[in-house]
């Protein structure tokens, strides 16, 4: 209960542009070293709150309209027709879909 709560907190921020755009200017306002620190803490709390929810072992699959996005400016337009898919590289069978 207490993580579908913080995530639905997480979405509403990160839906927010112009809120995004303000805490990135506020982020780069602040001295390297202590961003560098505040950075290893939030990691570190992350870590932690990631062991307390036990996110590893969650197997539900999240609804789509709880999924955010932490786009800055705005969602690419894309071209059904015109979009193509290539997998390629290190895998065992490329795949091209259009």
């Amino acid at each position: 209960m207490i993580a579908r709560a913080y995530r639905k907190a997480l979405i509403t921020v990160g839906g927010n542009t112009t809120l995004l755009r303000f805490l990135a200017f506020l982020w780069k306002m602040i001295a390297f070293r202590a961003r560098r620190g505040v950075t290893f803490l939030f990691i570190k709390t992350v870590l932690w709150e990631k062991r307390l929810i036990k996110i590893d072992e969650q197997t539900e699959i999240t609804a789509i309209k709880e999924l955010g996005s932490l786009a800055y400016w705005s969602f690419p337009t894309i071209d059904i027709n015109d979009f193509h898919l290539t997998v390629d590289g290190a895998v065992d069978r490329p795949l091209s879909l259009s």
